[in-house]
């Protein structure tokens, strides 16, 4: 899991790969707590900071931001801030209005609605994807390539049963739980391949680049010139553009957003004549969150990635209440993985659980309570879980309050 929208990725990616590969070291659960707990304050300011005078810029007049926490919340302020009523978007409301529970009301977003101010005009999204989100989509990646290592070690079984049967591979004929056991067999393998270091993964094959996002919103005269804007920018550096057409339909931006230097960002952050509200309930006191943000600053990448979105309002509408809802592509991605087994879910069980303890109260736990080779329940996960937290752990009568009589 290399997530390139945080300065220490790289760490963050080296103690992902060893849990999958069930190393666990004794240092990693408070790396992972200190990450976590400072990173929103590096990005996630400076680049609202940016995008507040970036939109300036654009528009020609000041913006000013809405926290949103839920899907409902974002679809709602869509419906009231749109421009020009077409029988298409009328029909979309009448439609929304009529079933709101059917457009998933109470995701959770973490971001800001963006408005020219003094007005009720939408001109722009910031979200920072949560942590199940980074979890699902770290294990689908993790899985789309190890199905490849999987169906080759797969075909190499076979290929030795058709040489002991003395038959040409091609000519090979086998039976449904044959092929059931060699697939299961290859997974097995596979997993305890990956797990002894001999199936390497690089920055490349994990990276999710989507973690802090943007979306631009105006017509096409305004898109233009965004792009115009953001090649011009010197604090952004051009990664890539992909253009979406179909069902989804808008203009995807990767750029790389230079944070200023380390001496500024401390200063900032700790020099404001109050105590920054760095998160004390994740087993690391205030003093040792101070003592150490400088450190983690300097030590820390300069720049972050992050994606920009170019969308018209009518697009925007439709990603929201229409043919694309975002929501609905995410079920239909997940209906559509070409790989869904066990080392597929114990991946994405292993990654819930590294960012759970990062937000737990724990920055020590005794091992991990999966490993990629093994065959677990969800509820191995959940319990593991709702324990990091204290959390009743669901029985119906716990055993600590039954009493022999």
């Amino acid at each position: 899991m290399y997530l390139s929208g945080l300065i220490h990725r790289d760490e963050l990616f080296d103690i992902s790969m060893r849990w999958l590969g069930d190393a666990l070291e004794s240092e990693d659960s408070r790396k992972l707590t200190k990450i976590f707990a400072y990173e929103g304050f590096i990005s996630t300011p400076y680049i609202k900071r940016f995008l507040s005078m970036f939109m300036e810029r654009l528009h020609g007049k000041p913006v000013y931001f809405k926290p949103v926490y839920f899907k409902n919340e974002v679809k709602e302020a869509v419906i009231r801030a749109i421009p020009e009523h077409t029988p298409r978007l009328k029909r979309l409301i009448e439609q929304y209005w009529m079933r709101p529970e059917e457009y998933f009301p109470r995701a959770p977003v973490n971001g800001f609605l963006v408005y020219l101010e003094g007005t009720d005009e939408l001109v722009a999204m910031f979200r920072m994807k949560r942590a199940r989100r980074i979890a699902e989509k770290a294990s689908r990646r993790i899985a789309d390539l190890l199905f490849d290592h999987i169906q080759e070690e797969a075909k190499a079984l076979a290929r030795e049963r058709a040489k002991r049967l003395g038959v040409p591979f091609d000519m090979l004929l086998t039976p449904q739980e044959e092929m059931v056991r060699e697939f299961e067999a290859a997974e097995r393998q596979l997993a305890y391949r990956f797990t002894s270091g001999t199936i390497p993964f690089t920055h490349d094959d994990l990276g999710i680049h989507d973690l802090l996002g943007i979306k631009v919103i105006g017509n096409e005269d305004i898109l233009a010139k965004t792009e115009e804007l953001i090649k011009a920018n010197p604090l952004l550096s051009w990664i890539e553009r992909e253009e979406h057409h179909g069902q989804y339909n808008a203009v995807n931006i990767q750029v790389d957003y230079m944070l200023p230097e380390p001496s500024t960002v401390i200063g900032e952050i700790l020099g404001r004549g109050g105590t920054p509200p760095f998160p004390t309930t994740r087993g690391l006191s205030m003093e040792e969150l101070l003592t150490e943000f400088p450190a983690y600053v300097e030590s820390g990448a300069r720049n972050v990635r992050m994606e920009i979105i170019l969308t018209t309002y009518p697009e925007l509408v439709e990603s929201e209440i229409g043919r694309s809802i975002h929501e609905e592509r995410t079920l239909r991605q997940r209906s559509e993985r070409k790989y869904t087994g066990r080392i597929a879910k114990n991946a994405e069980f292993i990654i819930e659980y590294l960012l759970s303890v990062a937000f737990s109260p724990h920055t020590r736990v005794p091992g991990l309570p999966v490993k990629l080779h093994g065959h677990y329940l969800p509820e191995t996960i959940a319990y593991a879980i709702r324990r990091l937290y204290g959390i009743e752990e669901s029985s119906v009568f716990s055993t600590s309050y039954i009493i022999d009589v």
